[in-house]
């Protein structure tokens, strides 16, 4: 048998991942995942290709024993090839065991394991490795690298490779022993699941969908889309519901969620709670100072939380870093998608930053008990906290500077009264004199504002949340919301199942509405979606954009 030539080397990429390196991590280690597979492969067949060779010239010896020097040359030329094999097959594994052992966000395991989304425990093949909890992790079978999960690191012991993610991704089915661990790449490639959530979670959408119908099922086509008219539309969705957590302490000042990670602060204390499981349950988190912060937002990767004079950032929601802002009674902070806003509730000034590091003074248009933000429609609504005014105030360049706008009416406001969704502001006040139900205000551009009726008088009015294509205003102490499906026209009451007293809220994971009371260990969890909806069940072909994607409609 004739010798054959060695396949093309696929070498890994030059480019190592450098966790010091933002801008470029996810570049290389998406890279490195791609070759990690393949790699492997083309490694395994140059040692066999190497071995083979050595194996016919070894054969070639034995063939011409009657040419004693012939065949002392072959047999030494054949034991060359063999040791040469040999070394190749050393150097293989070892190139191997350092493309795995290098990075110490990269590594192995043998676990055996389901793929589907909550807490997966797998024990990892190296020990002494950087991962942290709050990280996000890309999970693929190196056999099969199409099959996957997605998810944040929940616990971990780099002494013995012990790691508890939380699922919240999934690509592929089925059972596997050998998976690839590494922080997750971009999000937002070709193919990729931007914000992703478990298989089975609710998906609102509030727009006609296009639907195509393979083997008896329903299928929400999200690739390439032929002509509406092809497809009926999905059946309308209004699902509302509400339950309990508790927590170990209370007294909250504000609450955000952003990659699957869920933060709450507490005036007067460094420590706050952090989740990662949208709000079931909780474990305590220091952050930088111990006068404590009142408000919290989540936008570009980033937690900021403001207080007294104090602002601190986070990029998992457990390592926290002071940073440097004006003296204020900062009661509000947003993401409005470029800058991080926040406002007083007693000066004239507000402030902004890129970065949630360096912050600029602004000019509020008067000195207000400002404590309330919402952004939408290229602005960002200031509304104040206490007092009874018709005053607000908008900005068109994130934050940098505000003109003075007036609400139909003066009303008094409570922490959280506004809210962005489906194209409009919605503003929920309280009547000061407890007469008025018309207590609700409307705007597209924060210039004009219509009156609605809010269909009860709204004492105790505690806040206003956008979710999943719905509005809800929360009442203090009472068993009854209200929800609007109309971008606050018409106003439904929702009997819940408790009294809660929500009096920050934020939402994640598409339709779930945290709340929190500054006063109670009860977390309060609303489940909120109307629309056209679906529950996830299947993604496929996330390679190949030519050819749609598509979900399963529940």
């Amino acid at each position: 048998m004739a010798a054959t030539p060695p396949p093309v080397s696929v070498p890994p990429p030059v480019d190592v991942p450098k966790r010091g390196d933002r801008t470029t991590f996810s570049d290389r280690l998406d890279a490195f995942i791609s070759w990690f597979g393949p790699g492997f492969t083309n490694l395994a067949a140059m040692v066999a290709n190497a071995y083979a060779n050595a194996q016919t010239a070894f054969n070639s010896a034995g063939a011409a024993s009657g040419f004693a020097d012939n065949a002392q040359s072959s047999a030494s030329l054949a034991n060359d090839h063999k040791i040469a094999a040999g070394n190749s097959a050393t150097a293989a594994a070892a190139s191997a065991a350092s493309a795995i052992n290098a990075p110490g966000t990269s590594a192995t395991s043998t676990t055996s394991l389901i793929i589907g989304p909550g807490l997966q425990t797998l024990t990892l093949a190296q020990t002494g490795k950087s991962f942290t909890p709050g990280q996000t992790v890309v999970i693929p079978s190196i056999a099969s690298p199409g099959n996957q999960m997605t998810g944040v690191i929940t616990a971990f012991n780099a002494g013995t490779g012990a790691m508890t993610v939380n699922v919240s991704s999934v690509l592929g089915a089925g059972t596997f022993a050998s998976w690839a661990v590494a922080l997750s790449g971009k999000t937002g490639d070709a193919g990729a699941i931007v914000n992703p959530v478990a298989i089975g979670s609710l998906i609102a959408m509030s727009q006609t969908a296009n639907l195509v119908t393979q083997n008896g099922y329903d299928y929400l086509r999200t690739g390439v889309l032929a002509s509406s008219a092809s497809y009926p539309s999905a059946p309308l969705q209004n699902v509302f519901s509400d339950t309990t957590r508790s927590i170990t302490s209370s007294n909250f000042s504000g609450v955000a969620s952003g990659n699957g990670i869920t933060v709450a602060v507490v005036s007067g204390s460094a420590t706050g709670q952090i989740s990662y499981d949208n709000g079931n349950t909780w474990s305590p988190v220091t952050l930088p100072s111990a006068n404590g912060y009142l408000a919290i937002t989540f936008g570009a990767s980033l937690f900021v939380a403001v207080g007294i004079g104090v602002c601190a950032t986070s990029v998992d929601g457990i390592n926290w870093f002071a940073r440097t802002i004006a003296a204020q009674n900062w009661t509000a902070v947003l993401y409005d998608g470029v800058n991080y806003v926040a406002v007083s509730s007693s000066s004239s000034v507000g402030t902004y930053s890129a970065n949630g590091i360096a912050w600029f003074a602004s000019a509020m248009p008067s000195s207000q008990a400002w404590g309330a933000l919402s952004s939408g429609n290229g602005l960002i609504l200031a509304t104040l906290n206490a007092g009874s005014s018709n005053v607000a105030a908008s900005s068109a360049d994130h934050g940098q500077t505000w003109t003075l706008r007036v609400l139909p009416k003066s009303f008094t406001f409570e922490s959280q009264n506004s809210a962005f969704g489906t194209g409009v502001f919605v503003v929920l006040t309280i009547d000061p004199a407890f007469s008025d139900t018309n207590c609700v205000f409307t705007t597209a551009d924060c210039v004009t504002w219509n009156v609605r009726n809010y269909g009860v008088i709204a004492n105790q009015t505690k806040t206003m949340t956008s979710a999943g294509g719905m509005f809800i205003g929360t009442r203090g102490g009472s068993t009854t919301c209200y929800t609007s499906t109309d971008a606050g026209v018409t106003w439904v009451p929702k009997t819940m199942t408790v009294a809660h007293n929500t009096k920050y809220t934020c939402v994640a994971n598409g339709g779930r509405v945290i709340g929190l009371s500054n006063g109670s260990t009860t977390v309060d969890i609303f489940t909120m979606a109307y629309g056209r909806g679906y529950h996830i069940a299947l993604f496929a072909d996330q390679q190949n954009q030519s050819i749609p994607l598509y979900m399963r409609m529940s």
